[in-house]
């Protein structure tokens, strides 16, 4: 946790005038967070691969996973291997529609109807996509 003082900083620094804080810790039994790094000469499928196997034995029983980006051009290319790895497995049915898709890009340039849509199924009890 943040002192005081650092605290300060950080509501002057970015302009906040009376935030709500929360000190709460984020450690959830249901979460894990976890930083890899990926070396230059790495093949993204193969180091991707423990994610569409899961989601092709799986389909929306799959585990919930976020991968964070640097730039939306990272965003991008990890959506692309993934979408292309998968290919028909990328639905959950044979219904191939937004409401059947296991995988999602969200970035900053994303459409709001589409933010809306993701943040809610992450959010959900219920399988992805309201399954």
């Amino acid at each position: 946790m943040a002192t005081e003082d650092t605290r300060e900083t950080i509501f002057e620094v970015l302009l906040m005038n009376g935030p709500q804080i929360v000190t709460e810790s984020p450690n959830k039994a249901n979460i894990s967070y976890v930083v890899q790094y990926m070396g230059k000469n790495a093949s993204l499928a193969e180091y991707l691969s423990w994610l569409s196997n899961e989601l092709k034995d799986c389909g929306s029983a799959a585990t919930r996973t976020i991968i964070y980006t640097q730039t939306i051009n990272q965003c991008a290319v990890v959506y692309s291997t993934l979408k292309t790895i998968l290919g028909d497995k990328i639905y959950s049915s044979e219904e191939r529609s937004t409401k059947t898709v296991l995988l999602e890009m969200l970035h900053s340039c994303s459409p709001w109807s589409n933010k809306e849509q993701i943040l809610a199924s992450l959010q959900s009890d219920k399988d992805p996509f309201g399954f």
